[in-house]
C-alpha cells in the first residue's frame, strides 16, 4: 500500500524503517523518504500509519555498562 504517491513511500517501507530504527522521529522519516514533502495530502495518512507502527516497535532500552 502507498502512503505517499509522490515519492512511492510504501507502508512497508516505512515499517522497515520503523523497525531498523526504533525510536526514528516522524521528521526524520519524512526527511529519509521525503513522504508529505511535496503536495502534503498523505501526511495524516502517514502519521496515522507511523503511530500505529511504532507502537509496535518502541524504541529499545539500551543497557549502560560502565567497566
Amino acid at each position: 500500500m502507498l502512503i505517499c504517491r509522490c515519492n512511492e513511500v510504501s507502508k512497508q517501507e516505512l515499517s522497515t524503517l520503523i523497525k531498523k530504527h526504533r525510536g526514528i522521529t516522524l521528521e526524520k522519516i519524512i526527511e529519509t523518504t521525503g513522504a508529505s514533502s511535496k503536495c502534503g495530502r498523505c501526511k495524516q495518512l502517514l502519521k496515522k500509519n507511523f503511530e500505529q507502527i511504532s507502537a509496535k516497535y518502541p524504541p529499545s532500552s539500551q543497557l549502560n555498562l560502565n567497566f
